[in-house]
């Protein structure tokens, strides 16, 4: 009976080992939350700030608007679309911080500091 309480005293720290050793763990990383010096097509260099982590991520200006950018190597301000993702405005990011911005299609959206996607393009 002493053997059989010894061989399940052992089997039950064993358990427990493998539980608490190695049971994978789930680690979201974040952005870098310093500003980052980037270098546009064009050669200009413009100030942006990386946000979120390795499944959502954006990127604002200096001044906390959010910026993209573009297939021509060009950051431009965003604003929020009706279906919660971003759309480029067509306005430069560093052509300064504009009040209001007009979107694709002729709608008028203010742009706003920090919008977060609610849908992430892929």
């Amino acid at each position: 009976m002493k053997l059989l309480n010894s061989s399940l005293s052992t089997a039950v720290a064993f358990a427990t080992y493998l539980l608490i050793f190695t049971t994978p763990t789930c680690n979201a990383n974040t952005a870098n939350p310093n500003p980052i010096i980037e270098e546009q097509s064009d050669g200009t260099l413009i100030e942006v700030k990386l946000h979120g982590d390795e499944n959502s991520q954006y990127v604002t200006d200096d001044a906390g608007y959010t910026i993209s950018k573009s297939d021509d190597g060009i950051y431009y301000y965003d604003v929020m679309s009706d279906s919660g993702g971003l759309v480029q405005t067509g306005i430069r990011a560093d052509s300064g911080n504009p009040p209001e911005v007009t979107e694709p299609g002729g709608s008028s959206k203010s742009s706003k500091k920090g919008i977060k996607p609610t849908k992430v393009s892929a």
